[in-house]
Parts: structure tokens; sequence; C-alpha cells
């Protein structure tokens, strides 16, 4: 993936003259196995993307598969910030209190 960003083809209206040439999108849930933190990256990535139910699925992922983990932790109270977020309050309060 490039990260480097290419003027828009027609001026760019909205003030921003700068667009990225391309954007990189990764399916979550129980098919991304392997790399714990890449997991949790990913996750983590979704919810500053605000797909809150990515990253639900993911931060579940993680811990199902990596519950002894270094990142286990934090990705208990992401998860709860999912549910939260989403309007869950109860299954937030489960998270949060995990």
């Amino acid at each position: 993936m490039s990260n480097h960003l290419v003027p828009p083809e027609n001026g760019g209206a909205g003030g921003n003259d700068l667009v990225p040439e391309k954007v990189e999108t990764v399916a979550l849930g129980h098919s991304a196995t392997g790399d714990p933190e890449a997991v949790y990256e990913r996750s983590y990535e979704s919810l500053l993307r605000r797909r809150f139910n990515d990253a639900e699925v993911g931060f579940r992922s993680f811990l199902d598969q990596h519950r002894d983990h270094s990142l286990a932790g934090n990705a208990q109270y992401w998860l709860g910030e999912t549910y939260y977020v989403q309007g869950d309050y109860k299954q937030a309060a489960q998270a949060f209190l995990s």
C-alpha cells in the first residue's frame, strides 16, 4: 500500500487538494488469525475509522484466540467501548467489568 498522496483529477472541490492514492481495506472476523498484534491493530484501526461493528468483531476474535496475550486487557477495554458507542450499554458494562 502506498501512503503517498496525489492531486485529484477534477481540481478537488472542498478545499483539500490531495486525496489518498489507494485505500486498503481488511476483513475482520474469524478469518483474521495469525499474528495477534496484527489482529489487534486492525481492530483498533476499525475503531478509529468509526467502523464499530468491525472493531467489535475483531476485538472479540482477538480475545477468543489470545486471551492470555499482553494486549488482551486493552482489547477487552476497546471491546467495551465498541458496545458503548453502539448504544449497547449492558454489554459495555459487562465488557468493562470483565
